[in-house]
């Protein structure tokens, strides 16, 4: 069955399950939404455009399979919108197209429908800039700085831009008490999304942004940022303690509110050779706003960027390795393994090694045993062989982070020799890209 004629039977099933509830009697309806409780909120707009028509659940589960088979077949909606907002298109232009005139179901009117659906989403798509409040770094040299598309400004600065834009009782006690409590605002422009993909987008890859802070920072000044309305160490708390003698103690515990780095670390990161991967990130970053300028590598970079940064915001040591080792996975792993092969723990560690290591000042081996004891720990955590409190799971936390951190930025030169090398490189492609570095560095 192809896609139409599978549109085709699914409409006819909701049309047939709207009859049916239809010629339900009171008394019998009533039973029926005792018995099905879910079926009583599934419901389709009624074509006069006052109130509903019930069709129930199984019958209201088929909008969803109709909207992720159709949007397969919108590439220019790709990442622009979700299955759930074209779902509520095609109800509506169920609603006005195939039950205002009649039900019937031809493969015509099924195309003007799913037609009209997607004129609605793309009458919905907007492009928004977003000023996000963040925790960046603690002083403001220079004050404004862009980590690709992602812009953060110093709030002093950012509030005198655009106080002659608000009025002046909403700058004064509603936007300023709350932005005042950050010293940096990220600015970012998504493009062409609906308003739900977009505030995501805007979220996500400022947290992408800030996430490439965190490896240049290192974790220990790099667990400090996030965005306002994210999770992280807060900068004010108070104690309270109870002495032996029984006095009672009040303690207030304020942390630097952003990473301590030298004021010209962004002066410093836009020389050679930092400045590369100033460069490579950007490129990596544009991918979210653009749809068509994500590739499986870019993909790729930004899964295993995120599971370290998680695991830098992590406060359990056991779950920053168990986060740390997922991102080098994702970064490592190509393929299933296979029966007899090495294993993924072989070539998580192998590969860690070969990323880890200087050619000219290291030991291959070296990295290779240190990757193996932290994959091994992971695995031992996760499998409930050690406890997450055993004594040594801290240090290998700290492994775990270091051996991430070297793998994330010689990772992101592979990938981006590899791109260049090859045009949308698959993950044949990356596989063969490691055997060859694994021939030609690691020892016979």
């Amino acid at each position: 069955m192809d896609k139409t004629q599978q549109d085709i039977a699914d409409l006819n099933f909701i049309i047939s399950e709207i009859d049916r509830f239809l010629s339900m009697p009171f008394n019998e309806m009533k039973v029926h939404f005792q018995n099905n409780k879910a079926d009583i909120f599934c419901q389709v707009p009624h074509p006069s455009g006052k109130g509903h028509l019930q069709c129930g659940r199984r019958a209201f589960g088929k909008f969803s399979d109709i909207a992720k088979r159709h949007l397969l077949t919108q590439p220019h909606l790709h990442r622009r919108t979700d299955t759930e907002q074209l779902k509520q298109a095609i109800i509506k232009e169920f609603s006005n197209v195939l039950l205002r005139e009649s039900k019937e179901t031809d493969e015509k009117r099924v195309a003007v429908m799913l037609s009209a659906a997607v004129k609605r989403i793309e009458r919905s798509l907007t492009d928004i800039t977003y000023y996000i409040p963040c925790v960046v770094v603690v002083h403001d040299e220079p004050d404004q700085f862009s980590i690709g598309p992602v812009q953060f400004i110093w709030m002093e600065r950012f509030l005198k831009e655009i106080e002659s834009e608000v009025a002046p009782k909403h700058f004064s006690e509603d936007l300023c008490p709350y932005f005042t409590k950050f010293k940096w605002v990220a600015e970012v422009t998504i493009l062409q999304c609906d308003n739900e993909t977009s505030r995501l987008k805007a979220d996500f890859v400022v947290e992408m942004a800030l996430h490439f802070l965190r490896l240049l920072f290192a974790e220990r000044h790099g667990k400090r940022l996030r965005q306002a309305h994210m999770p992280g160490i807060q900068s004010r708390g108070i104690e309270l303690r109870r002495k032996r003698n029984g006095k009672l103690l009040v303690l207030p515990n304020w942390k630097v509110d952003g990473a301590q780095v030298a004021k010209d670390w962004f002066a410093e990161l836009e020389k050679s050779p930092s400045v590369f991967y100033l460069k490579a990130m950007a490129l990596v970053l544009e991918g979210i706003l653009n749809p068509s300028c994500m590739t499986h590598l870019h993909q790729r970079y930004l899964d295993s960027l995120s599971w370290y940064g998680q695991g830098v915001n992590e406060l359990i040591p056991a779950a920053k390795i168990s986060k740390y080792v997922t991102g080098l996975e994702r970064l490592t792993i190509t393929k299933k393994p296979t029966v007899g092969g090495p294993g993924l723990r072989k070539t998580v560690s192998a590969r860690a090694a070969l990323l880890c290591f200087d050619p000219e000042k290291d030991d291959f081996q070296k990295w290779f045993d240190l990757a193996e004891e932290v994959y091994d720990c992971r695995s031992d955590l996760l499998h409930g062989a050690m406890s997450p409190f055993d004594d040594t799971v801290k240090r290998h936390a700290v492994l775990a982070e270091e051996i991430a951190r070297r793998s994330l930025f010689r990772g992101l030169e592979l990938f981006v020799s590899l791109g260049q090398k090859t045009h949308n490189a698959t993950p044949s492609d990356l596989e063969k890209e490691y055997q060859s570095y694994l021939l030609k560095f690691r020892p016979k």
